[in-house]
């Protein structure tokens, strides 16, 4: 017995050898052109690109650096009843209707696999022999394509739900790297996307509302105001401007407190915000300053607001088992009886300065502080 290879052994292990050379080398320019193509689309990221564009471009890169494959990126809605191609290299338009909706299909190969696992890779070879995938085999075959690879992703913050889905001729069904590594950047791409919208929103959100509550700010109230007031003048409506101070009956000047402080400014700001609709404006000014600013088309509307407002702070803030009392003073004025911000805002907190302890909120018209709307006709 001999450890000798025969010469025609030893030509099929050379062979065999070769062959595996050429794939690692055929998967390294694979590697080589996925991450050339990556670069546009982290350029594209870096400007705050749409994620729509974001989407398009990697179509884009993979129809430029891999001709033989076909992409696509579908959606789902939360009930996995609905499936649509948000993007694609073109074998998007047979698959979808002109609105981007897939009628038929195998989806319900994607939902029972999504509904398993939200991480693992779906790679499927022999497409057009699988009973599953049968609606699709004229598309398949019109594109020459007979192997498919998904990952399934789920962005919440953005909304996003369904797979990155590769399709590739069947010649390709042996070089699984490549489809996971095409794959994996692909993924990478969109979260980095995902997470630099998010980074964005946030950032727009700091810079118009209140970190704490989460209301406008007064720099948002005010360019918001400016686009009401017109409308209010181009309409004829009467626009109303409440000034709210809330005042603690504990003293919370000690650090230790500040926390306190803060949660019970958070239920007074959600109270207020039940108080009012859609369309008025509601900011926080100051630590225990708030602003709203209404459409009206009774003086007395306002007032009816007021109440309601002090309705909502009659029952006690429990902030860790610890009760808290809270009033406030209100302070009403009008448009057009004023015709700017600055002046209602000012005849307001005047009038909130007047406020009694009694009658805890208190109406300027016209230079007069008055206690009711039923006032404001004695003129």
């Amino acid at each position: 017995m001999t450890n000798q290879l025969s010469e025609h052994d030893m030509q099929v292990k050379i062979a065999q050898l070769e062959q595996q050379l050429e794939q690692v080398r055929n998967e390294r320019d694979a590697m080589s052109l996925i991450y050339d193509s990556s670069y546009q689309i982290l350029h594209y990221i870096a400007e705050g690109a749409p994620t729509a564009t974001i989407f398009d471009g990697m179509m884009d890169q993979i129809e430029r650096y891999f001709p033989s494959y076909q992409a696509c990126l579908m959606l789902v809605d939360e009930t996995g009843s609905q499936w649509r191609v948000e993007a694609g290299t073109g074998i998007e338009h047979d698959l979808a209707t002109p609105s981007g909706v897939i009628e038929d299909f195998p989806m319900q190969y994607f939902t029972n696999h999504l509904e398993q696992s939200k991480e693992c890779l779906l790679f499927v070879p022999n497409l057009t022999q699988n009973p599953a995938w049968r609606e699709w085999n004229r598309v398949l075959n019109q594109y020459d394509v007979d192997v498919c690879i998904a990952q399934p992703f789920n962005f919440e913050d953005e909304g996003f739900l369904g797979y990155m889905v590769v399709f590739a001729p069947s010649s390709e069904s042996q070089n699984i790297n490549v489809f996971k590594r095409l794959l994996d950047c692909l993924m990478h791409m969109l979260h980095l996307s995902s997470l630099r919208q998010n980074a964005q929103t946030r950032l727009l959100n700091s810079a118009n509302h209140d970190p704490s509550t989460g209301l406008a700010n007064r720099y948002n109230f005010n360019t918001n105001f400016s686009m009401m007031l017109k409308d209010a003048k181009r309409h004829f409506q009467r626009l109303s401007v409440i000034v709210i101070e809330a005042h603690q009956s504990k003293d919370f000047s000690a650090p230790a407190a500040e926390d306190i402080k803060d949660s019970i400014m958070k239920v007074v700001a959600k109270r207020l915000q039940k108080s009012v609709r859609d369309n008025d404006l509601l900011a926080r000014f100051s630590d225990a300053e708030f602003v709203m600013a209404l459409r009206v088309k009774h003086l007395e509307d306002s007032e009816i607001i007021a109440n309601k407002i002090l309705q909502s702070m009659e029952e006690a803030i429990v902030i860790e088992g610890q009760s808290y009392n809270i009033t406030l003073s209100l302070g009403i004025s009008y448009y057009p009886e004023h015709s700017s911000f600055s002046e209602l805002y000012s005849a307001a907190t005047h009038a909130k300065n007047n406020a009694t302890e009694e009658q805890k909120y208190c109406i300027e018209y016209h230079g007069r502080f008055c206690k009711s709307s039923a006032d404001l006709y004695d003129f």
